[in-house]
């Protein structure tokens, strides 16, 4: 639940760094207010205290989509990129 509201908060956080730029630049196009409200609207969706209803995404698992199930543990060593948080480099 604690995961869903950060997200919620992170997706409006860069709304309002968007409206922000958007209202310097005096910019005010009708179609990327509608994005913006749409954008709300799915932050809403997610928030946990809000759980707002989407026509889309109500048949989803909130919880799902946020941390979704994993059938193996992944190690370093799976990937083909170097991973610090897996093998740092004190464990070398």
């Amino acid at each position: 639940m604690a995961e869903r509201l950060f997200k919620a908060n992170v997706i409006r956080d860069y709304i309002n760094t968007y409206e922000k730029y958007l209202n310097e630049k005096d910019i005010s196009d009708s179609n990327v207010l509608e994005k913006l409200q749409w954008a709300r609207d799915k932050a809403d969706w997610l928030d946990p205290f809000i759980s707002k209803g989407d026509q889309y995404l109500d048949g989803y698992d909130k919880d799902k989509i946020i941390q979704p199930d994993s059938t193996t543990q992944q190690t370093s060593y799976d990937r083909d990129i170097y991973n610090f948080w897996v093998k740092p480099w004190w464990k070398k």
